[in-house]
C-alpha cells in the first residue's frame, strides 16, 4: 500500500464462521449479488447482530456468533471498485429496507474478484 495515499476504512458485519471463510476464500456475492460495507463500525456491528439472523443463511453456519471485518482501502482503489466516498448511499436505499441511519458502500458483483485480488496482493488490508 502506498504510504502517502489517503485511505478509507469500511466495515462488513457478518457471522463469525463466514468471516473465517472470507479470510480464506475471499468475499462472495450476497443475496443481491453484491457485498455491503458500512462506513461506521457500530452500524456494521448492529447489522451483524440484528439483521443477519433474519437473512436465512446456510444451515451449517453458526448464527449466534458475529464478527466485523475491517478493510483499509486506498482511495484510488476504492474509486476503481466504486466503493469510495463518492459512491456512498443511504443505508437501505438499494434494498428498500431502511433499518438505520447512515451510509453504506455497495460492491457490485463485477468488482468482487478485483477486491479479493487486491486483498491477496495486500493492496487492501483486511
Amino acid at each position: 500500500m502506498d504510504v502517502g495515499e489517503p485511505l478509507e476504512k469500511l466495515f462488513h458485519g457478518t457471522f463469525s464462521d463466514v468471516a473465517k471463510l472470507i479470510s480464506v476464500e475471499g468475499f462472495k456475492p450476497g443475496r443481491f449479488g453484491t457485498v455491503f460495507f458500512a462506513e461506521d463500525l457500530e452500524i456494521a456491528k448492529q447489522f451483524s447482530t440484528q439483521a443477519l439472523p433474519l437473512l436465512g443463511q446456510r444451515s451449517s453456519i453458526n448464527r449466534t456468533a458475529f464478527s466485523v471485518i475491517q478493510l483499509t482501502v486506498p482511495v484510488s482503489i476504492a474509486d476503481q471498485l466504486e466503493i469510495s466516498y463518492r459512491y456512498r448511499r443511504p443505508i437501505g436505499e438499494f434494498t428498500g429496507s431502511i433499518y438505520w441511519e447512515g451510509y453504506e458502500r455497495i460492491l457490485k458483483q463485477e468488482y468482487i474478484q478485483q477486491l479479493n485480488d487486491a486483498i491477496a496482493r495486500r493492496t487492501i488490508d483486511l
